[in-house]
């Protein structure tokens, strides 16, 4: 599944005021932290260094199983530094979700030249 699949994007808030605003294409991811129920991006446009932040939420439909989905980040959380938030959305986490017995669960896909 990809990330906008799993997850909703919030919008950008940035750390402080500038005449050119942060968007989806003129900054990168440089971190991640964990919060309760979502992950925080922390981003960076690379020609001046303004910073600001994003959050990422399981979608509502997958709210049941959010702490899953959040603990499966490490599968993929070092391979988004370095993406902008457009490449982001296109990205695919090698999760996905399936429903065994009326029970959403989540896994991750190996690959079949690995099997």
């Amino acid at each position: 599944m990809k990330i906008r699949e799993l997850f909703k994007i919030g919008g950008i808030r940035e750390s402080k005021k500038a005449e050119d605003y942060l968007d989806r294409d003129n900054c990168f991811i440089k971190d991640i932290t964990d919060e309760k129920d979502h992950l925080i991006l922390h981003l960076q446009r690379e020609f001046d260094g303004q910073e600001g932040r994003v959050s990422l939420k399981a979608r509502e439909e997958f709210k049941i199983i959010s702490e899953q989905i959040l603990k499966m980040k490490r599968i993929f959380a070092g391979k988004i530094i370095g993406l902008t938030l457009n490449q982001l959305d296109n990205f695919e986490t090698n999760l996905k979700i399936t429903s065994i017995g009326g029970k959403l669960q989540v896994s991750k896909i190996t690959p079949n030249f690995l099997i």
